[in-house]
């Protein structure tokens, strides 16, 4: 049994560096579009530490939902990623780690 615990745990790891390193690639944040002349334009909302960062992308639909599909996929690997880490710390338990 732990030897199978152990694979999983093994498993569980590299699945969590491979989310890590598509999550590092992905905008982080939320798509904005403000009206400002009668034109509307698209910015990316994040924060940095304790300041909200306001990063122009481009007049609205260039790029919107490229970048909306991005975002959505950096929250859903952030959600798998928690899950892991709840599954990891379960799975130390049991092998007394």
């Amino acid at each position: 049994m732990k030897d199978t615990l152990a694979e999983e745990r093994e498993r569980k790891h590299e699945m969590r560096q491979m989310y890590l390193d598509e999550i590092s690639e992905l905008p982080k944040g939320s798509l904005v579009v403000q009206t400002i002349g009668g034109n509307d334009y698209c910015y990316l909302k994040y924060r940095l530490g304790d300041k909200v960062i306001s990063s122009y992308i481009g007049k609205a639909c260039d790029h919107q939902m490229e970048l909306e599909k991005k975002i959505a996929r950096r929250r859903r690997l952030e959600q798998a990623l928690r899950r892991i880490k709840e599954d990891l710390r379960i799975i130390d338990r049991a092998i007394g780690k």
